[in-house]
């Protein structure tokens, strides 16, 4: 029905902005080229798409402060349902988001030595897991650290979701406004979310001094979120892919 329709509409414009505010509001974090109810070809839900710096991607070099900001705009959908709806009401849309989370996660910790706990820091700056391990390489972690790997993991991804609550919790008003403006005309792109913020916070606009791409039509280079229980293709992605890529090739 009309009603169900237009639930189901601002649902996704609220995950969908949770999305999209995160961005705005972590510094140095990509540029959101725009954000639509407007269902793919699936029939699922909106989306958020990401230009990506291309500098950043194309050396494939991630900061450990890119990575918390990528943990926190991967939450954003999921935390802004649990503030609009309640806990009780949140919706598998963030299933695949939630995923890609703890991938990042866990190689922040096993991989690339980013802690961010005092015992997390007693890992050490090793390398204790790989792509392959358990699959085509020998396990070179102990179950010990296998645990401790684990809870720092937790750890990352708790401080994670209590950061992304924080700031769309602090932030409310401008999340409604972005929904307002997607049920309006379904499809918000990066000029208009910029003018929002304006409005929303000139001192806040002008210290994050976030620029909308280029042409956001016509780059190649992008990511989306996605409302529904799939997982997205980003930057990430590509980064960690290469990297694997490189390791095979040198063995």
């Amino acid at each position: 029905t009309g009603r169900q329709n237009k639930v189901a509409q601002e649902l996704v414009a609220y995950h969908e902005a949770g999305h999209a505010i995160m961005a705005a509001m972590t510094p140095g974090y990509d540029a959101v080229a725009k954000v639509t109810i407007i269902p793919r070809s699936n029939g699922a839900g909106g989306f958020t798409l990401f230009t990506p710096n291309e500098d950043r991607a194309e050396s494939g070099m991630y900061t450990k402060s890119y990575l918390l900001g990528q943990l926190s705009v991967s939450l954003g959908g999921r935390v802004m349902e649990e503030l609009r709806y309640g806990i009780e009401d949140v919706t598998t849309a963030g299933s695949g988001d939630m995923q890609q989370v703890r991938s990042i996660a866990r190689r922040m910790v096993s991989q690339w030595g980013f802690s961010v706990t005092e015992k997390g820091a007693a890992i050490g700056i090793v390398g204790w897991e790989s792509e392959g391990q358990g699959r085509y390489e020998a396990i070179t972690r102990s179950d010990e650290t296998g645990w401790d790997i684990d809870q720092e993991v937790i750890a990352i991804c708790d401080e994670a979701y209590a950061r992304t609550k924080a700031a769309l919790a602090k932030h409310r008003r401008l999340v409604d406004m972005l929904v307002a403006k997607l049920l309006d005309q379904e499809t918000v792109n990066a000029k208009e979310l910029l003018a929002m913020l304006d409005t929303y916070d000139p001192a806040l606009s002008k210290a994050l001094d976030k620029q909308p791409p280029v042409d956001s039509t016509t780059r190649t280079s992008k990511r989306r979120f996605a409302s529904s229980a799939s997982s997205f293709s980003s930057s990430i992605c590509t980064f960690l892919a290469r990297s694997e890529e490189r390791r095979v090739g040198k063995e």
